[in-house]
């Protein structure tokens, strides 16, 4: 018997039960005895039978895939995401469906939308960073009906009343950075941000813009550079900060790849770091630490908060199963501090030159 034309009606007569008590097994269900469970996984195995997924989810109009929409795939953020994202729903025993957006603001976004649910998916994660207003599809008071049909689980997006969000605050991770160089004593401190239509880069502007005025230092468009969170244009943005803001002994870069551009730019234009300028970035992301010298960041746990993205939205599939429901809400991760070499203090750093 080949393991095509194995069916769950032979599985059921071979064990001599039930078509109903074999799908028991199969889902991994309550109510089967031990000694009943062990001699239809033996036969399962023995058999090499597989069940069809297609068929069931066909007559089930649901299954256990996840669509996941994600755009940006060239940057490292969204790619330790989708690992969080891999990893948990391993866990679960779902399966992925990926959906890549090529524009962050796209003129439609019903057709991807309709296209992830032909697949019957379970849930929908929505991966795709909130910039100008590529959500506003979704704060429509028509699309209600469509966030009713699955749960969906946007990942790094403004709260939101209506719409489940997991994320990190990075408002709050961009204040700690630039209080840190206040307390090493940096008073002249520049910004590269990301884009400024970015939720996520306006965010991070706010913390360190409240940083500074917490301490009454006024800011002037002259400490602002805007990067688009490529490591070009943070090189950019420290040549254009030198040349409006010469003063500058400090720098918060809005993410580590832009602040490797402002390395690199720092060693072209023969700037110390940090013994003439101090800088920071904001991620963590794994090779922070061995930059020159090692990187001071705020740390933003991307795959933590995928793998978060995907127990909620788990949670909420299941809850959807028993026939019940929970209201949307929004989860904000706190990110850490990480103290590296390149922001050493001011005092130190002047009494070694």
């Amino acid at each position: 018997m080949t393991s095509s034309r194995v069916t769950l009606k032979e599985i059921a007569h071979l064990a001599g039960v039930s078509m109903q008590t074999v799908s028991r097994v199969i889902n991994n269900a309550p109510d089967v005895s031990e000694e009943t469970r062990q001699r239809i996984e033996n036969l399962i195995e023995q058999l090499g039978y597989h069940p069809n997924f297609v068929a069931r989810n066909l007559v089930k109009q649901s299954s256990n895939n996840i669509g996941v929409m994600v755009s940006s795939l060239e940057y490292t953020g969204p790619n330790l995401f989708l690992a969080g994202i891999e990893r948990q729903s391993t866990e679960f025993g779902y399966s992925l469906i990926l959906s890549i957006m090529d524009e962050p603001i796209p003129k439609d976004l019903e057709k991807p939308v309709r296209s992830l649910l032909s697949h019957q998916v379970s849930g929908i994660l929505w991966v795709v960073p909130e910039f100008g207003d590529n959500y506003a599809w979704w704060r429509k008071p028509e699309r209600a009906r469509l966030l009713q049909s699955v749960p969906i689980v946007f990942v790094n997006a403004r709260p939101t009343e209506g719409l489940t969000v997991v994320g990190t605050d990075d408002r709050h991770g961009a204040y700690l950075i630039t209080r840190h160089l206040l307390e090493q004593g940096y008073e002249n401190i520049g910004i590269i941000t990301g884009s400024s239509d970015g939720w996520d880069s306006q965010q991070r502007f706010a913390g360190w813009r409240e940083a500074l005025t917490e301490r009454g230092i006024a800011i002037t468009e002259n400490q602002i550079a805007v990067g688009n969170w490529s490591a070009a244009s943070g090189d950019a943005g420290l040549r254009r900060l030198m040349n409006q803001y010469p003063q500058m002994d400090a720098l918060f870069v809005s993410s580590d790849e832009m602040a490797l551009g402002a390395l690199h730019a720092a060693a072209e234009l023969g700037i110390a770091v940090p013994e003439k300028l101090a800088i920071a970035g904001f991620d963590d992301f794994p090779p922070t630490a061995y930059y020159t010298p090692s990187l001071t960041t705020a740390r933003r746990n991307h795959i933590e908060t995928g793998k978060l993205a995907m127990r909620e939205l788990h949670r909420r599939i299941q809850a959807r199963r028993d026939g019940t429901f929970i209201e949307a809400s929004s989860i904000l991760l706190q990110p850490q501090l990480v103290i590296r070499d390149s922001t050493p203090p001011k005092q130190t750093r002047e009494h070694s030159t």
